[in-house]
């Protein structure tokens, strides 16, 4: 019996006091904000590309602690409503709150509930 999921969060540590993000915090509710995390997965022959997106609300930002000499790091973490995550150009994931889809490698878990519900 699918039970549902935990809920879905990101979070990610950036190396500076960006404005940009510091504005989006605390947005209306029913308002949200898209994110794209950029990465690669490297071994010793070689780099593959990983994506993630996310949409939702920035639930908390963290600016740490100011110390003379040290950079500042600003650590976010959002509340997700959408997730993927794509590596090598593969969409692996794809998880959509509001439409009710779980997508894991190319099958939509929710498919037969949604027929079900009449959704």
């Amino acid at each position: 019996v699918d039970m549902g999921m935990d809920k879905i969060e990101i979070a990610f540590s950036l190396i500076e006091y960006d404005p940009a993000i510091l504005t989006q915090f605390g947005v209306v509710s029913g308002n949200s904000v898209a994110i794209t995390l950029r990465g690669a997965l490297v071994d010793d022959t070689t780099t593959t590309p990983m994506v993630i997106r996310a949409t939702g609300m920035f639930r908390e930002i963290d600016m740490g602690k100011f110390k003379a000499g040290d950079k500042g790091v600003m650590q976010c973490t959002v509340a997700c409503r959408y997730y993927s995550l794509e590596i090598d150009g593969k969409k692996l994931i794809e998880i959509d709150i509001d439409n009710m889809t779980r997508v894991i490698d190319g099958e939509d878990k929710l498919a037969e509930i949604r027929a079900a519900l009449g959704i």
